[in-house]
């Protein structure tokens, strides 16, 4: 029984410290996650670039996913920001899909 309140007090001893950290956060001590989630690894230029050197001026996300390293949720996402920025332009087609176009590229 003394075995395992020492194990537990140990435990407890461990743990105040990152509970302490926990409490802590957003107070200036322990940054904020404010840009939580993956770094774009493909910049925006390079996006652009895909309709630049396609030989169709009108492109699915499926068509540019393939070209680039980025998942399809996430080409549609960038796809998607990039058209509600300004270079690019989108169409819905059908029930569910999109067409892109870069008009520079045109």
């Amino acid at each position: 029984m003394l075995t395992i309140l020492c194990h537990q007090l140990i435990l407890l001893e461990e743990l105040v410290p990152l509970i302490e950290r926990i409490a802590l956060r957003g107070q200036g001590d322990i940054p904020l996650m404010a840009n939580a989630g993956r770094k774009p690894t493909v910049s925006d230029e390079d996006i652009l670039s895909v309709f630049r050197d396609s030989a169709d001026p009108v492109l699915t996300t499926a068509e540019v996913s393939n070209r680039l390293d980025i998942g399809h949720r996430g080409t549609y996402d960038r796809l998607k920001k990039l058209a509600t920025d300004g270079p690019l332009k989108m169409k819905k087609v059908g029930d569910s899909g999109v067409v892109w176009w870069y008009p520079d590229a045109l």
